[in-house]
């Protein structure tokens, strides 16, 4: 009984609560859903050693639930209902960067672009297999949008 319930909890965590389940671009949907977060923990005063702090959180978070969750759905090795990746390389993308409407959408689009279509090693890196290679892409892909956030914002701000 105990290890369904933690797998059905691990399910709801790494859907994030159902939102996975959409049909057209749950991974869009969950980084839009994120967005939502962030702007809203920016509405407080909040340390970069704080907001490194929650995205490490949600790192163990989901690499929990993805790990729990993967074995419901039998083959398959990146399933779409699983999002809670998406989560993590969205708060990556923002590490120390000032939020304004601008740097969120900048940094919307550059995630989904290296997730969506996983250029300069990420598709690799996704090969790890399991959680890891679930949420390993993600990671690599808010880096990478990170860094080139940064760029602007050093060039353009």
């Amino acid at each position: 009984m105990k290890d369904r319930w933690a797998r059905q909890l691990a399910l709801h965590v790494a859907t994030l609560a159902g939102l996975g389940y959409v049909r057209y671009a749950p991974g869009t949907c969950a980084t839009m859903v994120t967005l939502g977060g962030i702007f809203l923990v920016s509405l407080f005063p909040v340390s970069l050693l704080t907001y490194i702090t929650i995205v490490l959180c949600s790192m163990l978070v989901a690499y929990t639930s993805i790990f729990f969750a993967l074995p419901l759905f039998y083959n398959d090795t990146d399933p779409s209902p699983i999002v809670i990746d998406e989560v993590v390389g969205t708060l990556i993308t923002f590490v120390g960067i000032a939020l304004s409407l601008k740097t969120l959408f900048l940094g919307f689009v550059l995630f989904r672009i290296f997730d969506i279509f996983k250029p300069f090693g990420i598709k690799r890196v996704e090969r790890l297999g399991g959680p890891a290679g679930i949420l390993a892409d993600d990671i690599v892909a808010g880096l990478y949008a990170n860094g080139l956030l940064h760029l602007y914002l050093w060039f353009f701000a």
